[in-house]
């Protein structure tokens, strides 16, 4: 383990703790998971959890602090009670996927590209990456996903310093996608969060998400039980759609930012 990636919590940003588990193929290196709000996660989870169970050092960073995401069904109102809540949630998640604890960086929700937030986020994410030194980076695509501006400013932070000299053994940094050909496929949404999120995403070509990252069922059990940790953000009839959703291709799909480099084979992270 890397004993150094803990001097950050003079900072308070970073919630970790010290467990590992190499359980398969021993898979080396220590891929950096950065979203914008606990529950980001969801769309990744099934990666995560592979990664975690093969044995790479698995980080989750969430930037904002959650405390507007207001649900009529959870009836918690916005504010710091709300933030607590979804914090709980976020561990719970990073539990079931079996990596580590999340890092909060408990920037103000929804508000990253408003005022010196983003230089605030540039600040605390430049001393996670310089605590972790990861191998792999995951982040939002440039689009967000569906165009939520905190989304957005995420992957463009993140990218802004993956791109950076003292980063150069970052051997790759991976925007999640969704494939635009799956528009065409027929899905039975239940719900309307579910039906509006699948409207207003803004898809990927296919033949640009060359990183498609295949998990199995024990990686789909984990990442079921860890998206179920958001019940303040999701009823249980959204989860449902949105989890197959995430699922449908038994695949998540990622579009390097990076070109593949002798130190991507190197680490075989995603092969």
């Amino acid at each position: 383990m890397r004993s150094h990636l803990f001097c950050l919590l003079t900072l308070c940003v970073l919630v970790l703790s010290c467990k590992s588990e190499k359980l398969e193929d021993n898979t080396s290196g220590v891929i950096l998971a950065i979203f914008a709000h606990a529950d980001d996660d969801a769309v990744v989870g099934p990666a995560l959890a592979r990664y975690a169970r093969t044995g790479s050092e698995v980080y989750l960073v969430i930037a904002t602090d959650g405390s507007k995401g207001v649900r009529s069904h959870a009836n918690i109102p916005a504010g710091a009670e709300l933030a607590a809540v979804r914090k709980k949630e976020a561990i719970c998640s990073a539990e079931n996927l079996g990596i580590y604890p999340p890092i909060f960086l408990e920037l103000e929700d929804g508000s990253l590209g408003a005022g010196n937030q983003l230089s605030k986020l540039q600040y605390l994410l430049d001393s996670v990456f310089a605590a972790t030194r990861p191998d792999i980076v995951i982040t939002w695509d440039p689009g967000g996903y569906y165009g939520h501006i905190d989304h957005r400013m995420v992957s463009n932070v993140t990218t802004i310093l993956s791109q950076k000299e003292k980063y150069k053994d970052i051997s790759q940094l991976l925007f999640f996608g969704v494939p635009d050909q799956r528009q065409k496929i027929n899905i039975v949404l239940r719900t309307q969060l579910a039906k509006d999120l699948e409207y207003h995403k803004l898809p990927t070509r296919k033949d640009l998400l060359t990183y498609q990252i295949p998990f199995n069922n024990l990686d789909a059990s984990k990442a079921k039980a860890a998206f179920e940790c958001y019940k303040s953000q999701f009823t249980p009839e959204e989860m449902t759609d949105l989890f197959t959703l995430n699922t449908m291709d038994s695949l998540v799909y990622f579009r390097p930012a990076f070109p593949t480099t002798d130190m991507q084979i190197k680490h075989n992270l995603f092969q």
